[in-house]
């Protein structure tokens, strides 16, 4: 249980950085705990010290952002190529040299699952691509 004591202590240390940040930042009222209050709240003077951040009491994660620049065939509906080449405009082949998106931002949607394996494989065709035409 020792050993629990400095995890919580970073934890605690980790999340009030964020929330400083957020002061700053749109993310701030999405900042929540588990119970849904807001870790960081102006309006009550809360900024996550007296937050219970024991184990399974505060949960912390974060979303996949995906497919803000989808990858596909047809130019009116995706900024990049099937290769992960960015469009200049409505013709298939106009592309801006040496520009090239191989995170997960290719993906044509959200994938319902953790994408660590899928925006590997994604950045590795899309640095094949880039080997291929440099």
């Amino acid at each position: 249980m020792d050993n629990i004591v400095p995890i919580i202590s970073r934890k605690r240390r980790d999340l009030q950085r964020l929330a400083a940040v957020g002061g700053k930042a749109p993310v701030l009222g999405q900042l929540r705990l588990v119970n849904s209050r807001p870790l960081h709240d102006e309006a009550e003077g809360t900024r996550g010290d007296s937050a219970d951040l024991a184990p399974n009491r505060a949960t912390v994660f974060s979303a996949h952002q995906l497919g803000s620049v989808r990858m596909g065939a047809d130019p009116a509906t995706h900024p990049c190529d099937p290769w992960g080449r960015v469009r200049t405009g409505s013709r298939a082949d106009a592309v801006v040299g040496g520009l090239y998106v191989g995170d997960g931002s290719g993906c044509p949607t959200g994938l319902g699952v953790n994408p660590m394996i899928t925006v590997m494989a994604l950045a590795r065709r899309v640095a094949r691509v880039i080997l291929a035409e440099t």
